[in-house]
């Protein structure tokens, strides 16, 4: 696991500066262009995060384009910290409030000894108020843990395994011979073993490697805010504490 905790404080370089400001998809919210221009022009801190592979590294805003908004990495980093086509989560402070973004990498620039590797990502729809630790994503330690079940299209209920969860979102495997398209609205339904409870919630495909999919859970998202159903709250806490309690050592005699 990359964890990077050394704050080597960096100045723009220059392919950064050489990113304007620019018109950005009309996906994105005005008010989400408007905080990353802001970010940018102030060179605001930030933490990316990418749990597929565990990484969690300071950067600082950077630049913004038509399509993605570029961060420089303020400790080393390449692509195999920050893959290409996963998903990133980006927490920063704008106007004394915390913000948090999910993004897709585009890319990594390599850095050298002087200057510093440069991330790209997609210009996110959206940009939400809080707490950054509610987007952490819990791994799923046995399948028994959280029984879950995509509705196609079709109608039918495919039994799939859950990878690892998130107030937002969760990351799925698909059975062999079974595909979801990319920007695909689907029902998810998962099983809470210890409240004995199960849920179902509307879900996006967002990404795929192979065959896993990373699902985001629209429902969550409220004028800016995330605020996930207790349901869902309280399923992501109960996996949470199993996966402290295994990380742990049991210090009783």
């Amino acid at each position: 696991m990359a964890w990077f905790k050394r704050d080597d404080a960096s100045t723009a370089n220059a392919a950064a500066a050489a990113a304007p400001v620019a018109e950005a998809p009309e996906t994105a919210a005005p008010d989400a262009l408007a905080v990353l221009a802001d970010c940018c022009r102030t060179h605001t801190r930030a933490v990316v995060a990418c749990f597929d592979v565990g990484t969690i590294a300071p950067a600082r805003f950077a630049g913004l384009t038509e399509r993605d908004v570029l961060l420089e990495m303020t400790v080393p980093a390449d692509d195999g910290d920050l893959p290409p086509l996963s998903l990133a989560t980006v927490s920063f402070s704008h106007q004394r409030r915390v913000r948090v973004f999910l993004a897709t990498i585009a890319d990594i620039a390599p850095g050298s000894p002087t200057t510093p590797a440069v991330l790209r990502l997609r210009i996110p729809g959206e940009i939400a108020g809080a707490d950054p630790r509610q987007i952490y994503r819990v791994p799923i330690l046995r399948e028994s843990a959280l029984p879950a079940w995509v509705a196609t299209g079709d109608g039918r209920m495919l039994a799939v395994r859950a990878v690892n969860i998130s107030v937002a979102g969760i990351l799925v495997e698909m059975p062999a011979g079974q595909e979801l398209e990319i920007g695909e609205r689907l029902a998810l339904r998962l099983v809470d073993p210890e409240r004995r409870t199960h849920m179902e919630i509307e879900a996006i495909v967002r990404r795929r490697d192979g065959r896993k999919y990373g699902l985001f859970f629209p429902a969550v998202l409220k004028d800016g805010e995330i605020e996930p159903p207790p349901a869902l709250r309280g399923l992501v806490s109960d996996l949470e504490s199993e996966w402290l309690r295994r990380r742990v050592p049991d210090t009783e005699p």
